[in-house]
């Protein structure tokens, strides 16, 4: 089985779009209700945080995950097609 190869802008755009998505879903929505506070206090409270949470995100998206497909997905060792058709 063959996959398309990442190329390391590809992980780095879907961490920015899942960050945003998963702070907005926790942080701006979630937060108001569990905790009572405003839905523009939360807004703003947020920004910093995701901030962070998205250079720590982009940072991880480029370096570490092109290193987990050369190793883990390209690695035909790691395969369970070719396991799974002699049985």
């Amino acid at each position: 089985m063959r996959h398309a190869k990442g190329q390391w802008w590809h992980y780095v755009l879907f961490a920015i779009a899942a960050t945003i998505f998963f702070d907005l879903l926790t942080g701006v929505l979630l937060g108001p209700v569990l905790f009572g506070g405003s839905m523009r206090e939360a807004f703003i409270g947020q920004i910093p945080f995701t901030v962070k949470h998205l250079l720590g995100n982009i940072f991880l998206a480029a370096t570490v995950s092109p290193a987990i497909d050369r190793w883990a997905v390209s690695n035909r060792q790691l395969e369970l097609g070719w396991k799974m058709a002699r049985v």
